[in-house]
């Protein structure tokens, strides 16, 4: 029975792992892509679940041990010719209704750790590393919202499966923000500049992805989701290592091509504003720590006030940002260690405080969510979202995705505001509006086509 308990989460490590290494590729990866998009289920019928199936009708204490790799590449290959495609949805609606059962101690927390990662390696998902550190990078997040998840065994298998598996009823799942009476106004046209009206120069930066253990003349095709690294030794006789400034073979970029970029721009361009929408961290997601993502958003805004004194820069978060990546919790619904406070705490005093890029009026909502909004000049105002409250991969929504931390319905409020007052307003973020969830997706569309 505690071999069943545990097989839940297993399910849900695995599969969330898989999902976080999906974020870990520098350049599209039609592997990884394909694998997400077109492959999950068939995946996960032939390969997961055949595992996960045998496991949880086995004991711990059965000789040979389940944790032999032999004994569980068997189990993989073998159970995988005898259940076909529909045994997915039976296995995960059974596993699913013992999660009430389940014992979320940190000793069930380390075990599950132990064999998601043996079953990464076992279906060589990843290099073994990989495998061994992505685990134990999500583990607390994958139990955590195991435990606080509100669905039922068929609304989770619903979301992991698909329509095809259960029809899914979640309360959080469709919702809408509220608009004021207020009529719209009559849509006038917008009259082209005269020539000589005053211009502004902005410069858009995003994505950066900056590796401090970049090394030229390393290996570019190490068998991890990234390479180029110190860690990664030379490259194969005959083959070019990385190189000076930088690599496309799936490496992301060097510290030393950020800092010659800025400094080229800056001899260069004059600058008004500077829009930074995210994604500074490397993606090598399955070794990030806190400390390490809040150092080189440290690092950029150091950098960019050196190159660029005076100039105001604008930033919103990307999914990287959190370690682990895409771990967003809404700030109402998770409090403590694993909120999102130590981020959003960060940008107050990295750009509020030190920087002085944004005023003491945008703290508030900063340390609620990540957004604010700022009056840059008179008729023009610019409003950046946290995209993470809609972004697909932040399982957190699971327990709570209505408008989390109100940003939508805020968004309303700044909007209707700018509309009574005739100001044009940039709205920066992340994630594109077409690549969130639906329902967020849904509402951001309402709010845009009735105040744009």
């Amino acid at each position: 029975m505690a071999c069943r308990r545990s097989t839940f989460l297993v399910l849900l490590c695995s599969f969330w792992c898989y999902l976080g290494l999906t974020n870990s590729s520098p350049i599209p990866s039609m592997r990884h892509e394909q694998l997400l998009e077109k492959e999950t289920r068939t995946y996960f019928a032939h390969r997961i679940a055949p595992l996960l199936f045998a496991y949880s009708n086995a004991s711990l204490s059965q000789s040979p041990p389940l944790l032999d790799p032999t004994y569980m590449n068997n189990i993989i290959h073998e159970s995988a010719s005898t259940y076909h495609l529909d045994i997915d949805c039976d296995l995960c609606k059974d596993i699913m209704a013992a999660i009430d059962d389940v014992i979320m101690s940190e000793e069930s927390r380390d075990l599950i750790a132990v064999i998601a990662a043996e079953v990464c390696k076992i279906l060589k998902i990843e290099d073994d590393r990989v495998c061994d550190y992505i685990t134990r990078e999500f583990k607390d997040e994958v139990v955590d919202v195991a435990a606080l998840h509100y669905l039922s065994p068929n609304q989770v298998c619903g979301t992991l499966l698909g329509e095809s598996c259960a029809v899914t009823y979640d309360p959080n799942s469709d919702w809408n923000v509220t608009f004021p009476s207020i009529p719209k106004p009559p849509v006038t046209p917008v009259n082209p500049p005269k020539q000589g009206s005053p211009t502004l120069r902005i410069l858009h930066i995003s994505d950066l992805h900056i590796d401090r253990m970049y090394e030229p003349g390393t290996n570019t095709d190490c068998g991890e989701p990234i390479c180029c690294r110190s860690n990664d030794g030379p490259p194969a006789p005959g083959v070019p290592g990385a190189g000076k400034w930088g690599d496309l073979r799936g490496c992301d970029a060097s510290l030393k091509l950020m800092i010659n970029t800025l400094e080229e721009i800056s001899k260069t361009q004059k600058l008004d504003l500077i829009y930074m929408t995210g994604d500074l961290p490397a993606h090598d997601v399955w070794n990030q720590t806190r400390s390490d993502n809040l150092g080189i958003f440290n690092l950029v805004t150091d950098l960019l006030l050196k190159y660029f004194p005076g100039v105001k820069v604008y930033g919103a978060l990307g999914n990287h940002e959190s370690a682990p990546v895409n771990s967003f919790p809404p700030t109402d619904v998770i409090k403590g260690d694993q909120s999102e406070t130590w981020l959003y705490n960060n940008m107050v005093d990295s750009w509020i405080d030190k920087a002085d890029w944004l005023p003491n009026t945008t703290r508030a909502t900063i340390q609620r969510g990540g957004y604010y909004d700022v009056l840059l000049y008179p008729g023009l105002r610019v409003v950046s979202l946290n995209s993470n409250a809609g972004n697909p991969k932040n399982w957190w929504l699971r327990i709570n995705g209505t408008d989390p931390d109100g940003q939508l319905q805020w968004l309303i409020g700044v909007l209707q505001a700018a509309e009574a007052t005739g100001e044009k307003v940039h709205i920066l973020g992340h994630i594109p509006p077409s690549s969130t969830l639906p329902v967020w997706s849904k509402n951001y569309e309402l709010i845009v086509k009735r105040l744009y």
